[in-house]
């Protein structure tokens, strides 16, 4: 019969644990900021918009997250009426961005639905008042989806840009109440 020599084999059994424990490696830097910016300009550069126009940023890093932000009540220390483009960092996929002219997060005036469908490390919008499916990723999938809700007609004025009042954020794992 074989001795088992036990500190060795606790030893053994111990860093068996510890790899099949280890948490999950992420595709992305673990320090990364996963933030949310509006800009009260049009951006448009992969370098970032820097902090010149910036209306707001949300940080994101507790994950689930899911706020409403009303602008007229300085919620997130952004600008009411100011935002024309947003910049996303780092922002998971499943995320649903909600941007709105109504203060109260209404949909009877314009506004707009981001779905963000691919995590990469930098992705923006050239303004709000279009539909867009972007591949700003470089690889040719599509990272987002943004779909205007234009209300003309039925109270609004077919404007969004410049005119965002509230806005509501849902990282995925919350279930909305």
């Amino acid at each position: 019969m074989t001795r088992i020599d036990r500190p060795m084999f606790l030893c053994a059994t111990l860093a068996i644990l510890a790899a099949c424990t280890a948490p999950p490696k992420r595709d992305i830097a673990p320090n990364a900021y996963y933030t949310i910016a509006l800009y009260s300009n049009y951006g448009g550069s992969p370098s970032g918009h820097g902090t010149q126009g910036a209306t707001c940023t949300i940080n994101l890093n507790t994950q689930p997250f899911f706020q409403t932000f009303r602008f007229q009540d300085h919620d997130g220390g952004c600008k009411n009426d100011d935002a024309k483009s947003i910049d996303m960092r780092y922002v998971p996929a499943g995320t649903t961005i909600e941007l709105f002219d109504d203060p109260k997060c209404g949909t009877t005036d314009d506004w707009v639905q981001i779905k963000v469908l691919k995590q990469i490390p930098h992705a923006w919008t050239h303004g709000f008042d279009y539909d867009d499916d972007d591949s700003d990723g470089g690889d040719g999938d599509i990272v987002y989806q943004m779909r205007f809700h234009n209300r003309i007609g039925y109270g609004g004025d077919g404007q969004v840009e410049g005119k965002v009042s509230c806005m509501i954020i849902d990282v995925p794992g919350v279930r909305r109440q």
